[in-house]
């Protein structure tokens, strides 16, 4: 029985880690495209690393892990509008007597980079 536990949680890992890595992730410095990048009616996001199914960003004001957002990326021809669950943030510091944090979300639908990437 143990063993087959341990067969379970070691084939759950590898197909964790493997969803995380579905999507090539693109750094800041290859978003030529990406004019601006939001929460939808809140603050801007400072995008890290962005892929089709997810983003890692920093930005202030709050975030809460398992919660829905809408994030409003701005290409030079059209505008995107994403429903995300944020997946883990944490607390980098404060900026402006504002905390300033660190969040990563999952897309609930691909996004198209096209636009974004070049």
């Amino acid at each position: 029985m143990l063993a087959e536990y341990a067969d379970y949680m070691v084939t759950t890992a590898e197909t964790s880690y493997a969803e995380k890595r579905a999507h090539r992730r693109f750094p800041a410095s290859e978003l030529r495209g990406l004019r601006a990048a939001r929460v939808k009616y809140g603050q801007e996001v400072s995008v890290i690393d962005l892929s089709s199914g997810g983003v890692l960003f920093e930005t202030t004001g709050e975030l809460k892990p398992d919660s829905t957002i809408v994030l409003e990326f701005a290409g030079p021809t059209r505008t995107f509008l994403i429903p995300s669950r944020v997946v883990r943030c944490h607390e980098l510091g404060t900026f402006d007597n504002s905390p300033r944090l660190e969040g990563a979300c999952v897309f609930r639908r691909p996004l198209p980079l096209e636009d974004l990437v070049g």
